[in-house]
């Protein structure tokens, strides 16, 4: 049994099964000296409150405003109160990758990264890569390409991340870059994942990971705006150099045309990319919280009045190399 406080936090869907939420909570009594279940859901769970009445050290918070995952999964990371916290959904939580990542993270490895099997269409697959090798050159991109969207995030990491004025927008990604070290580990869901298709979803996740994590956009708008000034000059250079030493000059309407579409096309580029980050700006601005706890409930199972808040022993059988406030 590791010495550790491991919180265990699950974003429930319409239809998860709670029985296995009880085979996890069986679990780590099992093999974890400490340990608390964190379950977070968008709607009020039917047959929670008789969950709460047999399994001990239970959580459940009902969030509001957001059903987006990550900020679900920000929700969590912000109320674990463990020294190492998983973060996952039914589907791609395993009694195996919660054993593996917790000593992933004894060894060292503050974030780990679940990645396993996903189906996809083809045409994602092939936009995604597109994406990635452009977004790489601008920010650095680095989240596998098969992750699961589990997390398990050490103390130390955790307490970095939430410091951040704006952690919840792009969890995963502030997590790659919080400075802390990022394992991944593959491992086998007992059903194959499914990514979303919804191209509104898509999109407004590209845009959100493009616009919310570098201004290295807006420079390159900003240099475009000042290259097509530059060409505008030049043609109307041109015009003038033409009609002083030409006579009969025919008339340009295709030129003129093709010229003007495409500085049209140039501007509204700038303009919608400004348009994005001004809404960037007044997102930040916003005092309002990305999501708030509108229900919470506990386990009303006493806990074991037995056990003795005393030790036999100052120090551990084995070190967590990611440990917090404690001798190493």
């Amino acid at each position: 049994m590791k010495d550790v406080f491991i919180s265990l936090a699950i974003v429930l869907g319409k239809r998860d099964s709670l029985t296995m939420v009880e085979s996890y909570a069986g679990f780590l009594k099992e093999n974890y000296s400490d340990y608390e279940i964190l379950l977070l859901a968008t709607e009020d769970i039917p047959n929670i409150s008789e969950l709460l009445r047999y399994v001990d050290k239970i959580r459940f918070l009902q969030i509001s405003n957001t059903s987006d995952y990550e900020i679900l999964c920000a929700a969590a990371l912000e109320n674990a109160i463990g020294d190492i916290t998983i973060i996952g959904r039914l589907e791609n939580l395993t009694k195996d990758i919660i054993e593996q990542g917790v000593s992933t993270c004894f060894e060292g490895s503050d974030i780990v990264i679940g990645c396993t099997d996903i189906s996809c269409p083809a045409w994602y697959r092939f936009g995604s890569r597109i994406f990635r090798t452009a977004v790489s050159r601008v920010i650095n991109y680095n989240i596998p390409i098969n992750d699961s969207g589990l997390r398990i995030v050490s103390r130390r990491a955790a307490n970095t991340i939430i410091s951040k004025n704006r952690f919840h927008r792009n969890l995963f990604l502030q997590m790659n870059h919080c400075g802390y070290t990022v394992k991944t580990l593959e491992y086998r869901c007992d059903k194959r994942l499914k990514k979303p298709h919804s191209l509104a979803k898509i999109y407004n996740h590209a845009v959100s990971i493009l616009i919310l994590n570098s201004t290295k956009p807006l420079r390159f708008m900003n240099v475009l705006g000042l290259f097509s000034s530059f060409i505008s000059f030049l043609f109307a250079l041109y015009s003038v150099v033409v009609h002083l030493f030409k006579r009969n000059v025919v008339e340009g309407w295709t030129t003129q045309i093709l010229f003007t579409s495409i500085q049209f096309f140039f501007l509204f580029l700038i303009l919608a990319f400004l348009g994005e980050y001004i809404l960037r700006l007044l997102s930040n601005q916003n005092n309002t919280s990305s999501y708030n706890v509108v229900l919470e409930k506990h386990s009303s199972v006493m806990l074991d009045l037995s056990r003795l808040n005393v030790i036999s022993e100052s120090t551990a059988s084995e070190v967590n190399l990611t440990q917090t406030g404690r001798d190493r």
